[in-house]
């Protein structure tokens, strides 16, 4: 994929600029200019030093202090979404994405308090319009997880609010490819002579742009020019890696800012044209990206303030990394790890497939059953009965049938294992009652060379699921009512996005 007319953007973008970032432009008497102008003479008479080794771009020193950002940002995205049903040939969807975000920005210092997060954000604004297809629809930020710590390890980076769990649209409106956090990691190691060109590491890019790997790094940036005390950086390449197990193909253009006097990258224009293969619990795309952001140095912590946020948890643990996700149709709320993806949300039945590193290790079937009759409850011999009908000719032997109260929930768990189109699967089954007699059931389909991979992920998904309302219709008959659906099969084939993944 290129770019279609992305000159006129970057065009666009620095002539529209940031109120509250100078962009510095020749025959504009701007104060900074003027202050630019003034130290112009003084070196011209011999103080300071020489214009020589003011052309140079010189890596900022490190930071012995906290830095404290004002970032605006904002998102443009147009193309098509790849979806593909299984057993069908892939479809292509219209996609247009608009996003604005605005947040302080904490960045500490290796010598800070909070020295193992890449940043401490709050949002004042993080909302996006979706068209898909013809459908509308908008998404924003929760005011009650308007602060964000940003880890980034390995290459990887988390997001994650202490004060509450995300939704998975807040999680993905604010996983955009531009981590201001990183954009210091862009400027070059050593001095640099306007024309002069140089690389940003792999982990740069992948921590940029959210991607998991970068497999091959062309893209090179160059010191244009100076204008004053702002470099004048431009960056174009293409990039190949993976983001959620799939592969992923990137043309980059970019253009910055340095302030030399600030020692801070004060905006970017950034175009992305990404085609992204197809996941197993995710479309697909072929998109431009284009994401213009200005970053304003402050003073005044604000809300970020050690005495507001040095009482929080802000280190990353499983639980905190959670996502919430409301079934409404079927009365459930669930707490989910981010492995779990939700692709279907029917009336009852809920489909989520649990996606690790790309591959596809288990798939999920959450189903809503009606309320059990006061005093009623479910034999664990019945559900095996029923299981074992379920399965049909796939049910080979069980291996495992307890029964337990677990938070005031009597939760009953069968594991089969069996054969399903000539694999070795094992199936974990819940049904989980509550006092008054309102359940759910959830089948989990694994292939049995990924059980120790899944490693008991379904007792803590079960126990992250609540039920909201009660049913209005108890069942006078306790056993459960189609309580598994056809073996997910599919669920269970290990993953290979490369072979398998279409473009």
């Amino acid at each position: 994929m290129t770019f279609d007319g992305l000159e006129p953007f970057f065009e666009r973008s620095a002539a529209e600029g940031y109120e509250s970032v100078p962009v510095i432009r020749h025959g504009q008497p701007t104060r900074r200019a003027m202050v630019v102008s003034l130290a112009g003479c003084a070196l011209a008479l011999g103080f300071g030093p020489s214009v020589q080794a003011a052309e140079k771009l010189v890596p900022p020193s490190p930071r012995t202090q906290d830095r404290w950002l004002k970032v605006k940002l904002a998102v443009e995205i147009q193309g098509e979404l790849k979806l593909q049903t299984e057993g069908q040939k892939p479809t292509r969807t219209p996609l247009e994405v608009t996003s604005q975000q605005v947040y302080l920005e904490r960045v500490p210092a290796p010598s800070s308090a909070f020295q193992h997060l890449a940043s401490i954000r709050n949002y004042d604004q993080a909302k996006a319009d979706f068209q898909v297809g013809n459908a509308n629809y908008q998404s924003q930020l929760d005011p009650a997880r308007q602060l964000v710590a940003v880890q980034v390890v390995d290459g990887q980076t988390t997001l994650f609010s202490p004060l509450s769990p995300f939704t998975r649209g807040e999680l993905d409106l604010l996983e955009i490819p531009c981590n201001t956090a990183i954009l210091p990691n862009l400027l070059p190691s050593k001095p640099i002579s306007p024309g002069e060109e140089w690389s940003a590491s792999d982990l740069t890019w992948a921590q940029l742009l959210g991607l998991e790997t970068v497999q091959q790094n062309q893209v090179k940036l160059k010191l244009d020019r100076w204008e004053g005390v702002v470099a004048m950086i431009q960056a174009a390449g293409t990039l190949q890696g993976s983001a959620g197990g799939v592969s992923t193909d990137i043309e980059v253009k970019a253009k910055l800012q340095y302030d030399r006097n600030l020692g801070q990258i004060t905006w970017i224009a950034l175009g992305l044209a990404e085609d992204r293969a197809i996941g197993h619990a995710e479309p697909g795309f072929k998109v431009n990206i284009r994401v213009r952001a200005a970053l304003e140095p402050v003073k005044e912590p604000g809300p970020l303030a050690d005495r507001l946020i040095s009482e929080l948890p802000l280190d990353v643990t499983q639980a905190g990394t959670l996502v919430s996700f409301l079934a409404e149709r079927s009365s459930l709320r669930l707490l989910l790890d981010r492995r779990w993806r939700v692709v279907a949300n029917r009336p009852n039945n809920v489909v989520l497939r649990y996606v690790d590193q790309g591959d596809l290790v288990a798939q999920c079937n959450l189903s809503r059953l009606p309320s059990l009759m006061d005093g009623k409850q479910l034999p664990l011999e019945e559900l095996q009965e029923d299981i074992r009908l379920s399965l049909g000719g796939s049910f080979q032997q069980f291996t495992e049938a307890t029964q337990n109260e677990e938070d005031g929930r009597r939760v009953l768990r069968v594991v089969a294992v069996g054969v399903a189109s000539e694999l070795p699967i094992q199936w974990i089954y819940h049904h989980v009652s509550d006092a008054e007699g309102r359940r759910f059931v959830a089948v989990f389909t694994i292939e049995s060379e990924l059980v120790e991979r899944f490693a008991e992920a379904d007792r803590v998904m079960v126990g992250g699921v609540e039920i909201s309302d009660p049913d209005p219709k108890p069942a006078a008959d306790p056993k459960p009512k189609e309580i598994a659906a056809a073996p997910a099969t599919a669920a269970a084939r290990p993953s290979s996005p490369t072979k398998t993944s279409s473009r």
